[in-house]
């Protein structure tokens, strides 16, 4: 992804900031955080140690802190982070793209990585499930969502977009950094690959889309790093 694209991201989500909870919790609501929960919370304990990539608010993160284990979290977004500060002020925080290999985060490990809502904007998945898998320790935890790719679908019949096509024509800049879209198959093929082993998944819808309300699909998964064949 290229510098440009990653600075409109960061201006969008700047621009979400101060009203993100509120948004994402009304009519439109984003189911993302509670389905992580229902997959993830039986298995972490207290004291576990969590890298949450994309915390936004940490809205993923807050039944995660409940349990009692220790927060981490980067964003894109410098205006996410002082929001989620204000709520959480013991999350240790870290401004920063992923796409750039997290070298803010060089020599951690940690029990458990959470991805919510942030592989669709990835261009290398593949890549980046790579790097995350590089910060896991020995047996330890990834869970993360992904926007299907279904071809019948008003907007999520593309595998590659602009966030805002199928709904807002002209595009204003906001909505023209890219969505990209997999099916469960290829993602399996992918956690394969980097020696993860899938332990749970499950489709959902995961928010109401523009004024129609379109509905989007997504895919969560949780994966355990396999440390010897």
């Amino acid at each position: 992804m290229g510098i440009q694209k990653i600075k409109i991201i960061e201006k969008y989500n700047d621009s979400l900031s101060a009203v993100y909870d509120r948004a994402t919790l009304g009519e439109f609501k984003w189911t993302a955080p509670a389905a992580a929960n229902d997959i993830v919370l039986p298995y972490v304990k207290a004291g576990s140690t969590v890298l949450d990539v994309g915390i936004g608010t940490g809205q993923s993160a807050e039944e995660l802190l409940k349990k009692g284990c220790k927060i981490c979290g980067i964003d894109i977004s410098q205006k996410m982070l002082e929001a989620t500060k204000k709520k959480f002020p013991n999350f240790e925080l870290y401004k920063a793209a992923l796409e750039n290999g997290l070298p803010e985060l060089a020599g951690r490990s940690f029990d458990l990585i959470t991805a919510i809502g942030i592989l669709e904007f990835v261009e290398d998945i593949d890549k980046t499930i790579g790097v995350l898998t590089g910060f896991l320790k020995p047996s330890a935890l990834l869970c993360f969502t992904f926007e299907e790719y279904l071809p019948k679908h008003k907007i999520q019949r593309w595998k590659k977009s602009e966030i805002g096509r199928g709904i807002v024509d002209p595009l204003p800049e906001l909505l023209t950094f890219l969505n990209y879209r997999h099916t469960p198959t290829e993602i399996k093929i992918l956690l394969a690959n980097h020696r993860l082993k899938l332990l749970k998944t499950k489709r959902f819808q995961a928010y109401l889309k523009s004024k129609e309300k379109i509905p989007i699909y997504y895919t969560i998964m949780l994966a355990r790093k396999v440390d010897a064949l």
